[in-house]
């Protein structure tokens, strides 16, 4: 894969379908099992503006191939927020 075919952009609301098979994919690699309440509450903050969290997809020739999960988070050590990456998940036919 080809960097130069890789778009990264913020997912839409109207996006929950593709990538909800890749958020499975994150909780069966780490052999957890989310409610799906939880699921739905998360992907409501996620596209929230209010709230210090988003979702950021990885699209190769049109198709979300990977997520990624953020917050900003307040630290003693710096004035401003750190961006933390929280879940990071690829496709597993995009790896590599």
């Amino acid at each position: 894969m080809a960097a130069s075919n890789v778009t990264i952009r913020p997912l839409r609301a109207d996006e929950r379908a593709e990538w909800e098979p890749l958020w499975k994919g994150y909780q069966a690699f780490y052999k957890v099992v989310i409610p799906d309440q939880t699921t739905a509450v998360t992907w409501a903050r996620l596209h929230d503006p209010a709230e210090a969290m988003g979702v950021l997809g990885a699209y190769m020739n049109g198709r979300l191939c990977g997520i990624v999960h953020y917050l900003f988070h307040r630290s003693c050590w710096t004035v401003g927020d750190y961006c933390y990456l929280q879940d990071l998940f690829v496709a597993e036919g995009a790896r590599n």
